[in-house]
Order: structure tokens, then C-alpha cells, then sequence
């Protein structure tokens, strides 16, 4: 009887093991469509080896589904596991080499609030027409820059050494800034006021 059952457990693991050991998951294409976004993992099958090519898809719940790779949903599926760990694999890098500067090199990588070049100097722009500035520092976006924001939604990207800046643009500390807008002179009250002080000298002449 002992020997019995241990002949039945030897066979019962060399069936575990050869299983596992079995790279040949898909017998047969399934037409089942799995969404890409609950697509966990892959990877690819291939004939020679095993009866046919398939790609192995793992989605989020575990199940297992034997897709043909040629079919456009399954390199969907496969481009957004790629992706996946891509960007797993940047944040890794990014945080083991947290203490070194970080240098990226595509425009895609900065925030949309970032400008990604300056602007040629533009004199015509009227101060009058700008509501807000706002200082762009290295680091967080590409380069260090002024962002000016029009009254009407527009938004021009300035070296902090341009012409209109260093005429217009205000720095309040090494991350803020404002715009100075000068008043007009007041034409008629400055004729007024000569106008007066004449006045006044010849009414103090008249008294004397």
C-alpha cells in the first residue's frame, strides 16, 4: 500500500513538472477579443517548437486567451503592454538615479504648461494687451524663460534678456514677476499746471 502511493506521487509530480516545463500553452487560436486596457501581459508562442504561433495574452483578472499576433486588437494589446514597461522601467531608472541632475531629451517628457522654444523678440506687442507674466524655470521645463499671457488668451515665450522683457517685465524674487505698465502723461494738466504757476506769479507781483 506505501509503495502504492508512492508511485502514485511520483507520477502525479512528474506530471506537474513536465507541465510547467511545457512552453506550449496554446493548442488552438481563440476568437475571443480581450480589451487592450485589460491586457496585463504577453508573449509570443512560436510553431516548430509547439503545433502553432500565437500570442499568449495575461489579462488583469488572470485568465489566459490564445490570440493570433497578426491581428490588428492583438498588436494593440501588445503595444500597450510594451508601453506599460517602458514607462515602469523610466520610473525605475528615474528614481534609483534620483540623486544625479535628470536630463530628458524629449519634448513630450514636459508639461503642457512648459514653453518648448522662445519666441523672436516682438516690439509691437503693447503692454496694455498683456494681463499676466509668469517666470519658466530649467528643471521642471527645457530652459528658463518669461511666459506672457495676452488679454486674449494668448501666450508668447520670452528670453529673460529679450528687449520687451527687460522693458516691461518686473522681477519680484527669483520665481515671480510682474508687468509694469506706465501711465500716460497728462498733456493738459501739465499746460494747466504751467498755465497756474504763471498765474500765481503775476497775481503775487499784482499784490506786491
Amino acid at each position: 500500500m506505501r509503495t502504492a502511493l508512492l508511485c502514485l506521487f511520483a507520477v502525479l509530480l512528474t506530471a506537474t513538472v513536465c507541465q510547467s516545463l511545457n512552453p506550449c500553452v496554446c493548442i488552438k487560436i481563440s476568437s475571443k477579443i480581450v480589451p487592450v486596457q485589460r491586457t496585463k501581459s504577453y508573449y509570443l508562442q512560436k510553431s516548430g517548437l509547439c503545433d502553432i504561433t500565437a500570442a499568449v495574452l495575461t489579462t488583469v483578472k488572470g485568465r489566459t486567451v490564445c490570440a493570433d499576433p497578426n491581428k490588428p486588437w492583438v498588436i494593440k494589446a501588445m503595444q500597450f503592454v510594451d508601453d506599460k514597461r517602458r514607462t515602469v522601467s523610466t520610473t525605475a531608472s528615474a528614481m534609483s538615479t534620483a540623486s544625479e541632475p535628470t536630463v530628458i531629451t524629449t519634448a513630450m517628457t514636459w508639461s503642457s504648461v512648459c514653453c518648448l522654444k522662445n519666441n523672436p523678440s516682438i516690439n509691437g506687442l503693447h503692454v496694455k494687451h498683456v494681463v499676466d507674466c509668469k517666470v519658466q524655470k530649467a528643471g521642471h521645463c527645457p530652459f528658463d524663460a518669461i511666459i506672457i499671457k495676452t488679454h486674449k488668451g494668448r501666450t508668447l515665450c520670452y528670453d529673460s534678456t529679450a528687449d520687451w522683457v527687460t522693458k516691461h517685465v518686473v522681477m519680484k524674487g527669483t520665481d515671480s514677476c510682474e508687468i509694469q505698465k506706465r501711465k500716460p502723461k497728462d498733456k493738459k494738466a501739465g499746460r494747466g499746471g504751467k498755465r497756474g504757476k504763471r498765474k500765481q506769479k503775476q497775481g503775487i507781483g499784482n499784490i506786491n
